[in-house]
């Protein structure tokens, strides 16, 4: 097993995790860190409300994961799983959303060069523009985009880290 940087390996982990799950045969075109300049006028410009999942985890490496998607993505990542488009989020699509986001937070922790981290099962909100700002911006963010051509969707990955230098294992 080789070291990589974080960002190499925090790619690469939700890169493969994410094409792993059935039924949704993702086409990532692109994964890249954006800085919270970005991640603002991107909340800012697109829907007024937003899919968030929040998940905490701690043990041996402490923080905190959230990720973001504006509803049209939301749409997109359940209409590949169910078949059916969303009017409103339900209790049955917010189970979803938060066991695909289970799924992958666990398996990519599970990459961790860390032994012991435990996580909290991840929480789905349903927040305005200015919501999400206040409750996911600080310094210590490290942020990510993922842009999928298939289903065409954008999913925000923040991972707030107490250790900022921490590696993931490349098990390839």
């Amino acid at each position: 097993m080789m070291k990589t940087s974080f960002d190499e390996s925090f790619i690469k982990v939700a890169v493969k995790v994410l094409n792993k799950f059935p039924n949704l045969n993702m086409i990532i075109n692109n994964v890249r860190r954006i800085n919270q300049d970005f991640l603002m006028k991107w909340i800012l410009k697109n829907d007024f409300y937003y899919v968030v999942i929040k998940s905490k985890f701690d043990g041996s490496l402490n923080g905190k994961f959230f990720a973001i998607m504006d509803m049209a993505s939301c749409d997109e990542l359940i209409n590949n799983v169910t078949g059916k488009h969303i009017n409103i989020l339900n209790d049955y699509e917010k189970s979803l959303i938060q066991e695909f986001f289970n799924i992958f937070i666990g398996t990519f922790l599970a990459n961790s060069e860390e032994k012991y981290i435990k996580y909290e099962i991840p929480e789905v909100f349903i927040l305005k523009s200015h919501e999400v700002l206040n409750e996911v911006l600080n310094e210590n963010l490290n942020i990510f985009k993922i842009g999928c051509e298939k289903p065409i969707m954008d999913i925000i990955l923040l991972l707030d880290l107490n250790e900022q230098n921490h590696e993931f294992l490349d098990n390839e």
